[in-house]
């Protein structure tokens, strides 16, 4: 991810400036970076995590994954559920309009 060999390609400009932080920052500090950046947990983990997503960026898109891996159907649907009673109607209530002055990557 950190390579040089997409800089001579112009279609490639966003990967070629994400691998030029991703060597000036170190693996170590860009895998912890994304680490950290993932919802997962209780409903009052995910609201947490996702309250600090927002006051460090703004209103966002969502994209949720309920199933991982060889997780059984069951599980999958469940938490899926739980996100659909607890998490999403707290979403709801939050404000989407832009905020100025957001923290910039």
């Amino acid at each position: 991810m950190d390579g040089a060999h997409f800089g001579d390609k112009k279609v490639y400009d966003y990967y070629a400036k994400s691998a030029a932080i991703m060597r000036d920052r170190g693996r170590e500090s860009v895998s912890e970076l994304f680490t950290n950046s993932q919802v997962h947990g209780t409903p009052e983990q995910i609201l947490t995590k996702l309250r600090r997503i927002d006051q460090l960026t703004g209103p966002m898109n969502l994209n949720v994954c309920f199933s991982f891996g060889g997780m059984p159907f069951d599980s999958a649907e469940s938490s899926m559920g739980l996100f659909a009673e607890q998490v999403l109607p707290e979403l709801h209530r939050w404000s989407c309009d832009p905020v100025q002055n957001q923290a910039s990557a």
